[in-house]
Parts: structure tokens; C-alpha cells; sequence
């Protein structure tokens, strides 16, 4: 089914259809679903309690467009109708695209805090978190796109965000993928 909406969209594209044309009039409703895995984890290590999440689709923007809304902090409304608000709390490097020619501090990493209110969960949901994002080079044989992880943290003191009718929550890993189609 992937390999017969890629053809299609190649062949728009080789009619010379833009890819936002493609995307904004040519959408079939294959586009629109959302396939998701899950499972859990088969050892006994920190987590393995939690329910391991698979999901995969197509979004209709670039790479760089798509991760540069999940790196924005101000922008986590426009898709997360849950959120309260996201703040970066510390940015250790801010270099997106590779521009930096020192490898070590390629991409964007920083602490965020974010807060979500949840119909089913009365509180408040509050995650620390360590987020990466990073372009994909040539020699992970991954093809062009980027690569954005995340990870709970927690503080060594107890923080002065938080109060009575807020959770923390924990997020064990999680790993976003975002590769251009053709």
C-alpha cells in the first residue's frame, strides 16, 4: 500500500504538480491514516513495565518544516491540543541544519518543560525532558531527512513548578524519524 501511494505522489510530481499542490488537492484518504503498533518490551530492565508504541504516516510538509514545529516550543498548540504550553528550559546548542562545522555539537538539544491537561486525568501532567534533534548524514545510510529523541529526566530537588494538582510524568524514550518521500 506505501509503495502504491509513493508512485502515485512520484507520478504527480513528474506532471510537474508541486508537492503542497500534492498534498493540499491530490490527499487521498490512505494519507490521512495513522497505523500504530504496540507491545511491551521482553526484559527486565528500567521500563520494561511500560507499553512500547510504534506509529507511522505521512505528513503533509517538508522534513525541515515538520521538525522545525516539533522544536518549537511556542508553537506545541498547533498540534497538540492537550498541551498547556511547552518552555525551553535550558538550550545547549541550536544548530539545526549542520551549519556548525564542529561535529560534536551538530544539531539542537535543550531541557523542556512541558504541561498537558488530559479529559480522562483530573491533574495536571508535567514532563521534564532532554529533547535532541539532528539532520541524518550521509553515513547513517538513512536517507535525507532527521532524527529528533527525547527522554524524561528528573530534577534532583523538587521544582517550584510544581504543585498540588500536578503530575509528573515520564516519558521512557521516544524517537522520531522523519524522512523525505518521493
Amino acid at each position: 500500500k506505501t509503495a502504491k501511494i509513493v508512485q502515485n505522489r512520484q507520478r504527480r510530481l513528474q506532471q510537474g504538480h508541486p508537492p503542497d499542490i500534492i498534498e493540499k488537492h491530490h490527499g487521498t484518504k490512505r494519507d490521512k491514516e495513522i497505523m500504530i503498533w504496540n507491545g511491551r518490551f521482553s526484559h527486565n530492565h528500567h521500563g520494561h513495565e511500560m507499553p512500547a508504541m510504534r506509529s507511522r504516516f505521512i505528513v503533509g510538509m517538508s522534513c525541515v518544516a515538520l521538525v522545525e514545529l516539533l522544536m518549537d516550543s511556542k508553537r506545541v498548540h498547533t498540534y497538540n491540543k492537550s498541551s498547556l504550553g511547552r518552555r525551553d528550559e535550558i538550550i545547549f546548542c541550536d544548530d539545526l541544519h549542520g551549519s556548525s562545522k564542529e561535529e560534536e555539537f551538530m544539531g539542537s538539544s535543550k531541557i523542556t518543560r512541558s504541561e498537558s491537561k488530559i479529559p480522562i486525568v483530573a491533574k495536571t501532567l508535567q514532563i521534564l525532558c532532554l529533547m535532541h534533534a539532528r539532520k541524518l548524514q550521509k553515513s547513517d545510510n538513512s536517507g535525507e531527512g532527521y532524527l529528533i529523541v527525547s527522554r524524561s529526566i528528573k530534577e534532583a530537588k523538587k521544582s517550584q513548578h510544581m504543585h498540588d494538582n500536578v503530575i509528573e510524568s515520564e516519558i521512557l524514550m521516544n524517537a522520531n524519524l522523519i524522512k523525505r518521500i518521493d
